[in-house]
């Protein structure tokens, strides 16, 4: 999530360049300040109700919204779209043909794969189209990016989160979002013990 957070590995490569650390050392403050933020959410006091509170109004947060797992290959023109769209008809393979022909580097190589989207994440025509073909089937759209051949692999309906059943994550994330900030959680620790912390 954190690599993700950076932009992938060459984000992280940047980072590291940028901020002078080795890879190592990254790893190291990253678990550091993971254990730091755990300790903090674990002073946290939680008065009566303010966790099912707190779950009603994030309720968007927790709630299933719903999604289509699809995968696409990105051409330039309508008559190259048409093209692979009766080679995937035709029994191609969805992998070699997102490697052959598909003009979006982040997906070529993991045949077009996007995963499960919710509405909302990509331009409206890909949406319009992901959304309204049944699973297993192929459709065209057009965007500013170019033609997709799209493909939905599943879907899955919007479902309302259940307070009981997600508690514990809840009161987690009450927890989290209401710790000290692991600097102040640190010199708090510093001024109530002898110990003279220091700062990786």
């Amino acid at each position: 999530m954190i690599i993700g957070q950076l932009g992938g590995a060459q984000g992280l490569q940047s980072f590291l360049v940028q901020n002078n650390v080795t890879e190592d050392i990254f790893i190291e403050q990253l678990q550091w300040n993971m254990l730091l933020g755990e300790l903090a959410s674990a002073e946290v006091e939680v008065p009566e109700g303010a966790v099912a509170t707190f779950f009603e109004e994030n309720r968007t947060y927790y709630d299933q919204p719903e999604t289509v797992e699809v995968s696409h290959i990105l051409v330039e023109t309508e008559e190259e779209a048409q093209e692979v769209l009766a080679l995937l008809k035709d029994g191609g393979d969805l992998l070699t043909l997102a490697g052959e022909y598909s003009l979006d580097p982040g997906t070529a190589t993991q045949g077009g794969y996007l995963g499960a989207i919710p509405r909302g994440y990509t331009v409206a025509p890909f949406e319009e189209t992901a959304f309204s073909l049944p699973v297993g089937e192929y459709g065209l759209a057009e965007s500013e990016f170019g033609w997709h051949i799209i493909t939905v692999h599943a879907k899955t309906e919007a479902a309302e989160a259940v307070f009981d059943d997600i508690a514990d994550q809840v009161e987690r994330d009450y927890r989290a979002s209401v710790a000290l900030d692991i600097q102040n959680y640190m010199l708090k620790l510093e001024q109530e013990s002898e110990i003279d912390i220091q700062w990786p």
